[in-house]
């Protein structure tokens, strides 16, 4: 990056910094003492994605879904490499309803990552949103064959057996989730339970 650019993106953080100070970022007047102390950590080293990242997070769990976003994108303006800020982002995304977004962020992310089980995962799950079966259980596919995460293995094989039983395969559905529930029957007795809320 130029010296010019890191200028003005340096100047670009402290107005962002200023804006949420103010309150400006959130729906609210007052900006929740999560994201407060998350703003005062990104102070220390503005130009750390790690940093926005986790202001990020904060501003998800103050219930600001938009702080959230602009401080997923600013890390990847800082750094079009970190990984957490795609799958934040991506996620983000998917529960403001904005799927085609979201879509957009995958496909770049899995071009970059494409050893990445876990965002491959979540790209499958997204697919399934959009409809896009097909393309769906690719996703899903990949990530098993990646291997790299468990929870996201089992995630996958859930989401193929959920897809390939939709399409008629029963028996290839039943073997994705025995396979699920071979690799950790703790994972799919919890996300069973998540489902049905018990």
């Amino acid at each position: 990056m130029r010296q010019t650019d890191k200028f003005a993106m340096s100047i670009a953080c402290w107005v962002m910094l200023v804006f949420i100070f103010s309150g400006c970022a959130t729906s609210h007047s007052k900006v929740h003492p999560l994201q407060r102390a998350a703003a005062q950590v990104v102070l220390k080293d503005p130009q750390n994605p790690e940093y926005w990242v986790e202001y990020g997070r904060a501003s998800l769990f103050s219930n600001n879904p938009q702080g959230a976003e602009m401080a997923f994108r600013w890390a990847l303006q800082l750094n079009e490499q970190y990984l957490p800020a795609y799958r934040h982002l991506g996620l983000v995304l998917v529960n403001l309803g904005r799927y085609k977004d979201a879509e957009e962020v995958y496909e770049k992310a899995t071009k970059i990552f494409d050893k990445d089980s876990e965002l491959w995962a979540g790209y499958g799950y997204l697919l399934v949103d959009l409809g896009k079966y097909k393309k769906a259980l690719e996703a899903f596919r990949r990530s098993i064959e990646l291997n790299t995460d468990t929870v996201s293995v089992v995630s996958a094989r859930l989401g193929s057996s959920v897809l390939l039983r939709r399409q008629g395969d029963e028996a290839a559905g039943q073997r994705e989730y025995e396979e699920a529930l071979r690799i950790n029957p703790e994972i799919v007795r919890i996300l069973k339970e998540q489902k049905t809320g018990e």
